[in-house]
């Protein structure tokens, strides 16, 4: 029988046949229909038996395809999940399938010794406290996957060669243990009790009780703790990451059952691979008691760190980093199907702002004289969206990383402290109530939606689904949008039965009223917020555990809404006291004297602020469920105030990326305070030698060099290409995946063969390959650079979203870099506004990520001083007699060059050929 898939397997046909048998008359014929994934498990139950080495069942197959695998099911009937709280089970894997078309034998052999093996994996991997005793076999499976499509599997002439069951050994089994045999013991699911989602953070010195409070199950830390350390989390009841230790010397078992498992790196690339290597083998060299799963976050090759760490790790990408939401939740999803073959699959996610961000909130802060920025650096409706997005795309556990401490109630507390807290605990809630569905249960396709700009995601446990709906538009990543200005209709194909479906807001179970249209059914959220739960179950139970936990912490959850929205309230209006001052924002050609905010905006601030007081009040007259809906309309409004004015913001410039100071809501002030003091100063040139891309030898006198790596997997191309009649002259930067063995590229290739072989170089950090950096020019912290440029796509990588040329400069670092994409063609636009950090040279540079041939073009700098004084001044660049030249070597590299190669630039006479001047590479 068909028990599991993660391809939407179906048997289409299940019979005796009478085609080619290879013994005897008939054989067992199936025939699948799956898509795209790895798992279509057939199962066979059989009379629970000793797994001894002489058991060796057999089994033969034949199939059109290969990639068949044939194994046994062991039960461990005296250990629970500790994640599903079901009975812990494992499968012990024999021979592969491997001549297509033929009959193969397939047997597993070696039973007790391949158990051995993964008993000492699943001790690693859980708790070594597991009761792992008396395993038996209770069931024959077959994983018949070879590929997306419809095929057919046929099987014969089953041996269970060496079996002993266990009632021959006196363990006495019902008699209708065949009746009773489940391959998923969904009874196990007991929402009263069900497993925790799991949530961490990085310790800097806070409080354990008061980390515990806010609903975190454990700490990450990047020491090695004390032994009194572990004592005060563990009476916190909070577990613990942390690196291991040198000697167990001093440790005791009690304050060693706080741990969890420990750290062997973190922001891991390839080249750090033996390192952790290192870290395992000191973590595996500890004495038996002291042995702990490895966890290890990685930045690229997640298939190569799962083989040295139990847990990897993945980071979520930066929302504030280029690139679409969309494209960021399928390079999540992906990454996580990879880990989780070995591990549960871990997310973290940055709790705090970027630090590019934050130090050019630091400068700006300093040159409009205003307080130091911290407030800027809160975006708790922003921690809540990443959360639920990073849980939607597969995530099984939440790692918060944090550069600096949570401040307690008992501190004195600002108001971002108490926003971001509240932000934390109220997600965490909401991780708590779906943990049944996410933990234990299935992952099934999503609904479909009336709306574009909303994904979803649905899971089954037991008798019922989890359905969320999340706004994903691009901008919502940096601001999100009103979202009640349309109504959500939801929709769900499979099941015969209508299901009853309840949406879960304001604390309370709202049953929705379901059609059935097109073998669809179908409902509709009138005014959805940005996150939308719905529970679809005719369980009393299941609705009963879902409105107690509603019910149960409807007050905690309405004190945390109406504190989010006070926070937002009190941005909006600084946000609407700075476009008093300038409506015009940076970039725009508007005049300074250009008119005020009109004043609709102040009564619409007015009557905000009055939706907020009444859920205040309602809190004082224990009227919970009224003050979570007074919450959530009061941030429904005050996000469509802050909305409108990103887009505005965001329309003049290239891309969101341009300006920093867009990229976080409570930053978007300081867009349009730097625009009035921009307009009282002017904006002067800041030649980059070399910039005209003419002259070969200018640009390698004035340090202009590349880097690169990944060099045995793709070929580059770096050169000049000269200016003619329709096109400028400029910089090519292309790289292209090297021809394997099994399709070499044709001379005669054309573009669109060019464009397929450009999706095979994967994007994001692990496709970053060439970059080269500009000469440098001086400049002095305060000042403000704009850069502009044109980029020419030669060719584009269609499929690949994260594929394309990255340009940012070594100030801000390349997380807050332009990724230029388009078609095949194209002139792109680019754009970045940046501060100086610190006194020195400031380079532009250009990274290609993934596949991608791009030229860059008209590449010019211009540098201002912003004043806040009413007396305009011109501005001039730095003296350049302070700042002499410096060789190349002397540069210090620009921020997040990972593992990359600096080669440096031959030095010799410009040489034109037919497609451009060469920027070699020494060899």
């Amino acid at each position: 029988m068909l028990v599991e898939s993660d391809c939407k397997a179906q048997l289409t046909e299940h019979e005796i046949s009478l085609i080619m048998p290879h013994s005897g008359r008939t054989s067992e014929l199936m025939e699948v229909s799956c898509d795209q994934g790895q798992l279509v498990m057939l199962a066979y139950p059989v009379e629970p038996a000793a797994v001894l080495n002489e058991f060796q069942p057999e089994l033969w197959v034949r199939c059109a395809a290969g990639r068949i695998r044939f194994g046994v099911r062991v039960v461990f009937p005296k250990a629970i999940h500790p994640i599903s709280q079901n009975r812990l089970t494992t499968i012990l894997w024999g021979d592969g399938y491997e001549q297509p078309g033929n009959w193969q034998r397939l047997q597993v052999k070696q039973l007790a010794d391949l158990l051995q093996q993964e008993t000492v994996a699943i001790r690693n991997h859980f708790d070594v406290q597991l009761d792992l005793n008396q395993p038996c076999v209770d069931a024959i499976v077959l994983n018949a996957y070879t590929g997306p499509g419809r095929y057919r599997v046929q099987v014969d002439a089953l041996a269970l060669t060496g079996m002993i069951p266990l009632a021959s050994t006196g363990v006495p089994l019902p008699v209708n243990w065949r009746q009773r045999w489940r391959w998923r013991e969904e009874e196990g699911v007991h929402f009263g009790s069900a497993p925790r989602f799991p949530t961490w953070i990085e310790h800097q010195g806070e409080q354990p009780a008061w980390l515990q409070s806010l609903g975190f199950s454990g700490v990450l830390l990047s020491r090695v703790p004390q032994p009194n350390d572990l004592k005060v989390l563990r009476e916190a009841s909070l577990q613990v990451i942390c690196p291991p230790l040198d000697s167990p010397e001093g440790y005791s078992d009690q304050e060693m059952s706080a741990v969890k498992g420990w750290l062997v790196g973190a922001a891991l690339n390839r080249g750090q691979a033996e390192s952790v290597r290192m870290q395992a083998a000191q973590a595996n060299s500890l004495p038996d008691a002291f042995k702990r799963p490895l966890y290890g976050e990685a930045l690229e090759h997640f298939w190569l760190f799962g083989r040295l760490a139990s847990e990897v790790i993945v980071p979520a990408p930066d929302p504030v980093s280029a690139g679409q939401v969309v494209a960021k939740r399928q390079w999540l999803a992906k990454s996580l199907e990879t880990v989780q073959i070995r591990g549960s699959g871990l997310v973290s996610i940055q709790l705090g702002a970027n630090p590019a961000l934050i130090e050019q909130y630091r400068v700006i802060s300093e040159v409009l004289q205003s307080q130091q920025p911290s407030a800027v650096l809160a975006n708790p409706l922003g921690v809540r969206y990443e959360a639920i997005g990073a849980v939607m795309s597969g995530a099984k556990g939440i790692i918060f990383r944090n550069q600096s401490a949570l401040n307690a109630p008992i501190d004195v507390q600002a108001a971002q402290d108490r926003a971001i807290e509240a932000a934390i605990r109220w997600t965490n809630r909401d991780l708590r109530l779906w943990s049944p569905w996410i933990l234990v249960g299935q992952k099934l396709e999503p609904p479909n939606l009336s709306r574009q700009d909303y994904l979803a995601a649905r899971w089954r446990a037991k008798d019922s689904e989890l359905i969320l709906a999340q706004v994903a538009t691009q901008e919502s990543q940096w601001s999100l949008p009103a979202t009640r200005t349309e109504p959500l209709i939801l929709k769900i194909q499979d099941g015969v039965e209508v299901p009853q479906v309840v949406r879960l807001t304001e604390g309370r179970v709202e049953l929705m009223t379901v059609e059935t249209k097109n073998g669809q059914h179908q409902w509709n959220v009138s005014a959805p917020n940005p996150c939308e739960i719905f529970v679809a179950t005719r369980n009393p139970h299941i609705l009963n555990y879902a409105r107690r936990s509603l019910q149960d912490q409807a007050t905690e959850i309405a004190s945390d809404q109406l504190e989010v929205a006070s926070y937002c309230v009190d941005q909006m209006a600084e946000l609407l006291g700075a476009r008093q001052q300038s409506e015009s924002p940076l970039g725009s050609q508007s005049s300074p004297s250009a008119r005020p905010i009109h004043s609709g905006h102040e009564r619409r601030l007015a009557a905000i602020q009055n939706l907020l007081q009444r859920g205040w009040q309602a809190m004082q007259n224990q009227q919970p469920t009224t003050a979570m809906r007074l919450a959530l309309e009061t941030l429904e409004q005050t996000q469509s105030v802050m909305h409108e004015s990103f887009m505005q913001a965001a329309s003049n410039m290239a891309t969101a990326q341009a300006s920093p100071w867009i990229l976080s809501p409570s930053a978007l002030k300081y867009h349009w305070q730097l625009a009035q003091a921009c307009a009282r100063s002017q904006w002067q040139p800041l030649p980059i030698p070399g910039s005209q891309f003419a002259n070969l030898q200018e640009m390698l006198d004035h340090g202009w060099s590349q880097q690169r790596r990944l060099e045995d997997q793709i070929d580059f191309r770096v050169e000049l290409v000269p200016a003619s009649l329709d096109s400028p002259g400029g910089l090519r930067l292309a790289s292209y995946p090297k021809p394997t063995a099994s399709k070499q590229k044709s001379n005669d290739a054309t573009q669109s063969d060019q464009a397929l072989q450009l999706e095979s170089i994967p994007g994001g950090y692990e496709g970053a390959s060439l970059r080269v950096r500009s000469a440098g020019v001086p400049a002095r912290r305060g000042q403000l650079v704009r850069i502009t440029a044109q980029a020419y796509v030669r060719m584009a990588s269609v499929r690949d979203a994260t594929a394309g040329l990255l340009i940012y400069d070594n100030q801000a670092g390349p997380s807050l870099g332009q990724l230029v994409r388009g078609q095949t063609g194209q002139r792109v636009p680019v754009e970045l506004y940046r501060f100086v950090q610190s006194d020195g040279e400031f380079r532009v540079l250009a990274e290609c990520r993934g596949a991608c041939d791009i030229q860059l073009e008209n590449l010019t700098a211009s540098i201002i001083r912003p004043v806040t004084a009413s007396s305009a001044y011109q501005t001039l660049p730095i003296d350049t007699q302070l700042y002499p030249e410096k060789g190349d070597d002397q540069l210090t590299p620009p921020p997040g060059q990972g593992n990359f190669q600096t080669v440096p630039v031959e030095p010799r006479a410009q040489s034109l050929q037919a497609d451009g001047a060469s920027i070699p590479q020494q060899q």
